[in-house]
């Protein structure tokens, strides 16, 4: 949030924001955001479509429903009602207000990477954001020294343009997105993964690359999970989430960094909770759990449920 990425509960808002001013001010992802804002008022009962219509401003209805829907469930919706066309839209929504609030390079997340290359210890950064701040510092700290890092997920093509990543057997630090990756895209016809660098979504996925070094076929789609119940989640994604188990019930020490680990998204509560909480109950000494997060209910919320234990603080 301080470098401009906008959270869950400011990202429509975000997405939206030149619709709410008078006269509004377009975009150049305005037909997916009418396709987003049509879906929103059929599932909300709310006229988001009537301010870029009508040049009306947002009303304050309109203003504080957009503040209560979370992106991602809309994206969860997309998938349950089966609705391909709304899927596509919100992805480049979500993509494009990630990169228009975004600048490349942040000093603390380099701060926080420096650190860990320079600790010469195995690190585990497990992220469900997919922006590539944590890539691009890692790609920079890692630049001149015997660290690999990888993001355990097998990728088909794409990494020979990807200058300094190196999928080792045994890297010294694990970026897992486990909701995927801006710079990630599946092969429409067999599912295979392509890696990019730091490209941007239009760059990516309206553009025409080389055919699937798999299948020869034609065409990318963005790796992007929604945190359902229900999740799609791909084998080759699988992967990533088992590294993600394997460290949760290895690691000594596991800081969250502005995690609120949401109810509507069992698969990641249950990730920590399964990997990290239940096997650790009665271990002494437990590893330490500590929490970076500004609100109280938050914390008291994770602390709740690691209350069996003496890990927290």
């Amino acid at each position: 949030m301080p470098y401009g990425a906008p959270t869950m509960a400011t990202f429509l808002s975000c997405s939206f924001s030149g619709w709410s001013l008078i006269p509004p001010v377009l975009t150049d992802f305005d037909e997916d955001l009418k396709i987003a804002a049509r879906f929103i008022d059929n599932q909300y009962g709310t006229n988001v479509s009537a301010a870029q219509r009508g040049g009306d401003h947002f009303s304050s209805k309109v203003e504080v429903t957009l503040s209560k829907i979370n992106v991602e469930v809309l994206l969860a919706l997309a998938d349950e009602n089966k609705r391909s066309d709304i899927r596509q839209a919100l992805e480049r929504v979500i993509f494009r207000t990630i990169e228009r609030g975004l600048y490349s390079k942040h000093k603390y997340y380099d701060l926080l990477v420096s650190k860990i290359v320079k600790s010469e210890q195995k690190a585990c950064l497990i992220s469900f954001n997919y922006d590539l701040l944590l890539d691009r510092a890692l790609t920079d700290a890692v630049r001149d020294t015997a660290n690999t890092w990888s993001y355990a997920v097998p990728f088909s093509a794409g990494i020979s343009q990807f200058p300094s990543y190196c999928d080792s057997a045994d890297p010294t630090i694990l970026l897992l997105k486990l909701h995927g990756s801006l710079n990630w895209g599946k092969c429409q016809k067999c599912g295979s993964l392509r890696l990019w660098f730091y490209s941007k979504y239009d760059d990516i996925f309206r553009k025409t690359w080389p055919s699937c070094e798999a299948c020869s076929g034609k065409g990318f789609k963005p790796v992007l999970v929604a945190p359902a119940s229900d999740k799609r989640i791909s084998s080759e994604l699988g992967m990533a989430w088992k590294a993600a188990e394997n460290c949760l019930q290895k690691t000594d020490k596991l800081t969250v960094i502005g995690y609120s680990f949401p109810s509507f998204d069992r698969e990641s509560r249950g990730l920590f909770l399964k990997n990290f909480v239940l096997p650790n109950l009665f271990v002494d000494p437990s590893p330490k759990l500590t929490i970076i997060e500004p609100n109280k209910c938050v914390r008291e919320s994770i602390k709740g449920t690691s209350k069996n234990s003496n890990m927290f603080r």
